[in-house]
C-alpha cells in the first residue's frame, strides 16, 4: 500500500500545506494518476475550502485522500476518478463503509 502523508502549515503561516512522499508524487490530472497536491484536493471541495492538512494512500489501486479545511473543523474524504478528485463528506465514509481504509486515513474520522 503507498500512503502519501499531506503536512499542515503552521498555524497563522501563509504557507500552503505541501505533500511529502513515500514514493514518486503521482502525476498532474488529466493523466488519469491522482494528484495528491494540496492545490488538486481543494479544486474539489466547496468554495471557500482551505485545505489545512490532507493524506494519501491507494487502497487496493483505488487512490483515497482526507482533508481537513478551514473553516472547520470541516473533514472531506476524496476518491480519484480519471477527471480528479470526487469529494464526501465524512459522515459518508465514517463507519462502516470506511472498512478497509488505512489508520492514516481513518484518523480524520470524528471520534
Amino acid at each position: 500500500m503507498l500512503i502519501l502523508a499531506g503536512c499542515s502549515s503552521p498555524s497563522g503561516s501563509d504557507t500552503e500545506p505541501t505533500a511529502t512522499a513515500a514514493a514518486p508524487t503521482s502525476a498532474a490530472s488529466g493523466s488519469g494518476e491522482a494528484d495528491c497536491s494540496a492545490e488538486s484536493i481543494a479544486s474539489a471541495l466547496p468554495e471557500g475550502s482551505e485545505v489545512v492538512k490532507f493524506d494519501c494512500a491507494d487502497v487496493s489501486g483505488t487512490e483515497w485522500a482526507a482533508a481537513s479545511v478551514n473553516p472547520g473543523p470541516t473533514v472531506f474524504f476524496l476518491q480519484w476518478e480519471s477527471d480528479g478528485w470526487k469529494a464526501e463528506t465524512s459522515d459518508e465514509v465514517c463507519g462502516t463503509a470506511s472498512a478497509g481504509l488505512p489508520e492514516v486515513l481513518l484518523s480524520y474520522c470524528p471520534s
